[in-house]
């Protein structure tokens, strides 16, 4: 039979993306794709929720939504119905249609067979040509859950935007984002500034810290006993009055400790391990590259080559005390 629909319109739910796109480029059956993938034929979306755990959703339960032929919604013969033993429940406000599977059907089955059974006359459905997209009615819950991070309910700036209980005015709504994503380890993020402090209780071990640079040249302006090398740990930056020149600092200056306070921020402690701060991301490669020390900040010359070589900007040192 003839699919009844628009070859002009783009595919917008996940199981027509993946009949209609994703199996026939790979040349294969949902079957098929399903066993490759070593997991029962669920959807697209069912097949995300399973990377967090068992989808759930009401046994008997499926929400079909008509294709529209000529104006009106297609039919799905009765005797179809029938024969899924499905009665209609209600109608959606997006007009899409609510089924139960026969109570006398679903009593009969055993917890597990009742899921199974629901996915499969969802299938089935997707499978009639008067279907725009067939699935169970997922149960949804509140997927944000805080880290654990003790100083995490300080970070009011994190929250989501607002003046309600847990928002913050100005927040920057992590806890919305980390619905959708809490970072990747493809992810590569080079902070540039005074090194890092890998020795630090929230850093100590974290696998989000990656290989790092320490690009200063110059010994004095160094603070660590070399030049450039590998090792971008952050001896300090504090200065001793006069170092700068006469009078300048004419105070003692602390070491500021800039790199691993932005490093932190970015998530180089893996948030949600249980100690100090939470960072943006959870998961994330982060690479300290070390070019501020004790006369910074420094004018950076880029080498292309030492680029290529190292990943990461290498340049030339021009102290300056300002």
């Amino acid at each position: 039979m003839k699919s009844l629909r628009d070859p002009k319109r783009k595919p917008t739910h996940p199981g027509e993306l993946l009949r209609e796109e994703v199996l026939p480029a790979l040349k294969m059956t949902q079957t098929e794709f399903a066993k490759r993938l070593g997991v029962s034929r669920l959807s697209v979306s069912e097949l995300l929720l399973e990377k967090r755990g068992r989808v759930a959703f009401v046994p008997g339960e499926i929400i079909v939504k008509r294709k529209i032929v000529a104006g009106a919604a297609a039919v799905v013969p009765p005797a179809r119905l029938t024969q899924l033993s499905l009665n209609e429940v209600r109608t959606t406000a997006g007009g899409e249609i609510v089924y139960r599977i026969s109570p006398s059907v679903m009593g009969s089955l055993t917890r597990a067979r009742q899921r199974d059974r629901t996915l499969e006359v969802v299938e089935s459905l997707r499978a009639s040509p008067e279907v725009e997209y067939a699935q169970p009615n997922y149960i949804l819950r509140i997927a944000a859950t805080p880290p654990n991070d003790p100083s995490f309910p300080l970070q009011w700036h994190y929250r989501d935007n607002g003046s309600g209980p847990g928002l913050s005015p100005g927040g920057i709504d992590l806890p919305t984002a980390w619905d959708t994503t809490t970072g990747s380890p493809s992810v590569v993020v080079a902070v540039v500034d005074t090194g890092i402090l890998p020795a630090h209780p929230d850093i100590i071990g974290s696998p989000n810290l990656v290989a790092g640079y320490d690009m200063i040249a110059d010994p004095f302006t160094a603070n660590d006993g070399g030049e450039r090398d590998a090792d971008p740990t952050d001896p300090g930056d504090a200065l001793a009055p006069g170092d700068c020149g006469p009078g300048e600092p004419p105070a003692p200056e602390p070491s500021s400790w800039h790199g691993t306070h932005v490093a932190g921020t970015i998530g180089v402690g893996r948030t949600n391990n249980g100690v100090g701060v939470a960072g943006v991301n959870w998961t994330v490669s982060l690479q300290a590259v070390r070019v501020l020390g004790r006369r910074g900040p420094h004018e950076l010359e880029l080498s292309v080559d030492a680029q290529a070589q190292h990943g990461t900007m290498i340049g030339r040192n021009e102290m300056k005390c300002n």
